[in-house]
């Protein structure tokens, strides 16, 4: 009763307040009674209106453009002002289904550089607001877009025109509205990341969650400053507010509740994990789709006011972590670094706000589903927060990457605004790499991609790397998203995305009629083959199977291509192959 309680009163007040606002300066979602939302050229109109009206505090801009040629609209607020200001990105409708955050957006930067509420609120911070990210898939316009969301009446679709899910791309960048943002990051050089999304999943009483990079995968500043005082000062906001603000809800089998709630580690590939390895506190916001359009809406207009306001207030604190965060990742060659984590089965036992629900056998899907019936419930469950190292790498001085692979990748660097040196002469160095192993790959497309599985085995070359060859030296804040890309251990490196196939590819064959002599030879050369050959002929299938043996000896002989299952790009992991390689490429300017 009380949660239903502030609801009718949050409505009543929101209602008030929209009545106060003159009619043209209304929203679709206003005008509407609070059900529906603007199409993409209302929005764009509205925030050119918003920044000739705010008397030169705000400013619209084009930032890109996306697949089917719209516009990409921004609003930047205060950004000529002080720039020791901290600046806030903020992005909603990256899954334009999901669309609260435009409305509650542009509601709040109305009444802010408009109506003259809040004086003081924008005062300490510089904004940058993206009211859909996703725009082509805003205007695939539908009321049967988001099946178990309650509002608004029509709404956008959940990928982008190319069908890319652009909360998987922010390290491989498929997409260009991906490309876009992050030529935006490297530009604006934001402070803070906000993006704003509608959950999916089950029903609870809670209206709003968040997922926000404060586990231990962060750099200590950064993960101290978001753990220690930026969420604890958001959260008393909202509850002042009325609002509960609590970890996104994941139960850890999938589907109980009494399994309890894991708050996970996100891969650089969603906005959160990319906050961590660009040293950014990135906040995700999932209000609950479950709860009325208004509801949300009324929601995150409170949140955007929480978190401007916490931002302005602890800019200081907000760059100060960021400067150390840097300082940490710009000294992490030579030390062991990890490349991906899973929660820990530590657990603190917490109430979780639900509600009652009991599950049926379906006859239709032959399987028993949920019924949620709506009637508060306080579960006591576990909540799993910490988390642990499954995977890691000692962090290379430099990689190099030879000129016939850069086409690749150099790309892809640049965008991420990774350092890239061009070598000017060649370089014989000793260098580690890895080869490759049990070679997998997924049955169907991920992102538009076949990843590939592999186990790799760190291995020790000699080569001379021909003049342009790719330098990346691992002394700078960006190190992490390089290690990322470019250690296959990485949950979204370039080899996990596919982007270096060919590596795996056998290009070359042998003959039976040349392999039946060679083979014969080689047994009775080498004992310890022969004595491999015999122990694999106890594997009934590779006895009988012709193909395989010939592969056998073939993968045995002189004539195997090396390159194969090889990575191709060098690491240079010892100090003494360091000096070598800085000695051979002379004064050099980064």
């Amino acid at each position: 009763m009380r949660f239903i309680s502030h609801v009718l009163a949050v409505l009543c007040l929101a209602m008030s307040a929209a009545a106060a606002v003159p009619a043209d300066w209304q929203t679709v979602y206003e005008q509407s009674g609070f059900v529906q939302t603007s199409r993409y050229d209302q929005t764009v109109e509205f925030c050119k209106r918003l920044a000739i009206a705010s008397r030169g505090k705000a400013e619209y801009r084009v930032f890109g453009k996306s697949p089917e040629g719209r516009d990409l609209p921004m609003l930047l607020v205060n950004y000529e002002s002080d720039t020791s200001k901290p600046l806030l990105l903020i992005w909603a409708g990256i899954h334009s289904g999901e669309i609260d955050g435009k409305d509650a957006g542009l509601m709040l930067l109305r009444d802010a550089l408009v109506l003259g509420q809040y004086p003081q609120l924008l005062s300490g911070v510089r904004i940058a607001f993206i009211p859909i990210l996703n725009v082509d898939g805003h205007e695939r316009w539908s009321a049967f877009n988001r099946m178990n969301q309650r509002g608004p009446k029509e709404m956008g679709w959940r990928t982008t025109a190319q069908n890319l899910n652009m909360n998987r791309d922010f390290l491989k960048t498929d997409a260009p509205e991906t490309r876009a943002l992050l030529k935006q990051m490297t530009a604006l050089k934001p402070d803070f990341l906000l993006d704003i999304h509608v959950t999916d999943g089950a029903d609870y009483q809670y209206v709003l969650t968040y997922s926000m990079n404060d586990h231990e995968d962060s750099p200590e500043p950064l993960r101290k400053y978001t753990h220690e005082q930026f969420l604890p000062e958001v959260k008393r906001t909202l509850k002042s507010a009325g609002y509960d603000f609590v970890p996104q809800v994941f139960f850890k089998d999938g589907e109980h509740i009494e399994s309890g709630w894991v708050s996970p580690v996100f891969e650089p590939r969603f906005s959160t994990g990319y906050g961590t390895v660009i040293n950014r506190p990135s906040l995700l916001i999932e209000t609950h789709s479950l709860k009325d359009y208004h509801t949300r809406v009324t929601a995150t207009y409170e949140l955007l006011k929480a978190v401007i306001q916490t931002v302005s207030v602890q800019g200081g604190l907000l760059k100060n972590s960021i400067h150390r965060s840097n300082v940490q990742t710009s000294n992490l060659a030579g030390k062991k670094y990890y490349v991906s984590w899973d929660n820990t089965n530590d657990s603190t036992m917490v109430d979780f706000l639900g509600v009652d629900y009991r599950r049926e056998y379906s006859p239709t899907l032959g399987d028993s589903v949920v019924r949620w019936l709506g009637t508060p419930h306080t579960y006591r469950i576990p909540l799993f927060e910490k988390s642990a190292p499954t995977d890691s790498v000692v962090v290379p001085y430099a990689y190099i990457i030879p000129p016939a692979w850069l086409p690749l990748v150099e790309d892809l660097l640049k965008l991420h605004n990774i350092p890239l040196t061009r070598t000017t002469r060649p370089m014989e160095l000793a260098y580690e790499t890895y080869r490759f192993n049990k070679v997998e790959f997924g049955k169907k497309p991920y992102e538009g991609r076949f990843r590939a599985s592999y186990q790799s085995t760190p291995i020790r070359q000699t080569a001379t790397f021909p003049t342009g060859s790719g330098v990346v030296f691992l002394d700078y804040p960006r190190a992490q998203i390089t290690i990322h890309l470019l250690e296959p251990s990485g949950p979204d490196s370039f080899v996990h995305w596919g982007f270096l196939n060919q590596i795996f590819e056998q290009k070359e064959y042998a003959e039976a009629y040349i392999m039946d002599t060679l083979a014969t030879r080689m047994l009775k050369e080498s004992p310890p083959l022969a004595a491999e050959f015999m122990s694999r002929l106890a594997d009934s299938t590779f006895a009988k199977d012709p193909q395989a043996r010939l592969q056998f000896f073939y993968e045995h002989s002189p004539y195997w291509d090396a390159r194969k299952d090889v990575y191709p790009i060098a690491r240079i992991t010892d100090p003494n192959d360091f000096a070598v390689m800085r000695r051979l490429m002379g004064k050099i300017e980064r």
